[in-house]
C-alpha cells in the first residue's frame, strides 16, 4: 500500500547512519512522514513509553510520526495508509512533492557516545525482557 502511493519510501530507514538512533518501519521523506505498524506488544506500558520516546526523537528531527496497529495494515493496508496520511493533512496527496535528495537527512556520523548508549539502552532492554 505505501508502494501503491507513487512517492518515494524506504522500509527500515537506517536512521544510525543519519545521526538518530532509529530504523523506522517506514520513511516517506518527500512527504516527511514516517509510518510505524505496531505489533500487539506495544500495547504494554513499557513498549508504549518506548513508542513515546522514539516518536518524540524523530519529531525532533523534523518527522511526522503516524501509527497502525499490524491488524489494520493486514485487514485494509491502503485504508490504513489513507487514514495516516489524513490524519497529518497529507492526503490527499500533494500534487507537488519536493525532489527526494532534498529530503533526506543528510547522512552523517552518529557520535561515538551516541552509538554506546544506543548500544547500553538496548541491552538493558533486553534484560528487562528476560
Amino acid at each position: 500500500a505505501v508502494a501503491a502511493l507513487g512517492v518515494p519510501y524506504r522500509n527500515k530507514f537506517p536512521g544510525y547512519l543519519y545521526g538518530f538512533r532509529a530504523f523506522p518501519d517506514f520513511l516517506l521523506p518527500t512527504l516527511g512522514l514516517v509510518i510505524e505498524v505496531d505489533d500487539a506488544s506495544h500495547t504494554k506500558a513499557d513498549k508504549i513509553e518506548a513508542d513515546a520516546v522514539r516518536t518524540e526523537m524523530l519529531e525532533g528531527y523534523g518527522w511526522k510520526v503516524v501509527r497502525c496497529t499490524n491488524a489494520e495494515a493486514l485487514s485494509d493496508p491502503r485504508g490504513a495508509v489513507q487514514r495516516m496520511l489524513a490524519s497529518v493533512g497529507a492526503w490527499p496527496l500533494p500534487t507537488r512533492l519536493p525532489l527526494l535528495r532534498d529530503s533526506l537527512p543528510k547522512p552523517k556520523k552518529a557520535a561515538q557516545a551516541q552509538r554506546r548508549a544506543a548500544k547500553s539502552e538496548s541491552l538493558q532492554f533486553k534484560r528487562k525482557r528476560n
